[in-house]
């Protein structure tokens, strides 16, 4: 990697299948470790702000990455189990018959197993399944009620009354602070 234009930055470097990426470390463990450092200026406030962000964008790559790479993973599982289940069933079967077990451990410590799953219903259509039970079997209905803050929120705002179970909290200032988009922090390794 160049280090011409990243002076005094430093880098981890994560491998992921044969590529090389480098994300920039923080350089917070100086500052946290003062113990009085504080808040006191602009050039301070914009350190923290920075640091959180940084953080936050950090933490969404991650994120995102770990799930992009999930979502793969889960394809690949989704299509070795298509492609072989029925072949690791047969394989299990031969193996356990004749047998009293209902496992089979292969070499790599994976059990196959046979169980069995007794005959029960799936519901393939919500809204036909909801209308009949309605009709002919009630018990089987859930209605579930919740308050709207939405709409009690409207008469407060209008006509200042607080309904029973609610407390009112009153106006303050409230400190929040929004990250930015990421930059570029990934900086791929030459070969």
């Amino acid at each position: 990697m160049a280090d011409d234009d990243n002076e005094g930055r430093t880098f981890a470097k994560l491998t992921e299948e044969g590529k090389e990426y480098y994300l920039e470390t923080l350089g917070m463990d100086a500052m946290l470790a003062d113990d009085n450092f504080q808040v006191t200026d602009a050039r301070s406030a914009n350190w923290v702000a920075q640091k959180l962000n940084e953080l936050v964008n950090r933490r969404d790559l991650i994120l995102a990455v770990a799930n992009e790479e999930a979502r793969k993973l889960n394809a690949q599982i989704d299509w070795l189990e298509a492609r072989f289940q029925t072949g690791l069933a047969i394989f299990a079967l031969e193996k356990i018959e004749g047998t009293r077990s209902k496992s089979f451990t292969l070499p790599c410590g994976v059990k196959l197993a046979v169980r069995n799953s007794p005959a029960h219903i799936e519901i393939a259509d919500e809204s036909s399944a909801l209308e009949w039970a309605k009709a002919f079997y009630p018990e089987a209905v859930r209605t579930s009620e919740r308050v709207l803050v939405s709409e009690l929120a409207k008469l407060y705002k209008n006509n200042h009354e607080i309904p029973q179970g609610c407390v009112e909290v009153p106006e303050e200032d409230v400190f929040k602070w929004h990250p930015t988009k990421p930059d570029k922090k990934i900086v791929r390794g030459e070969d």
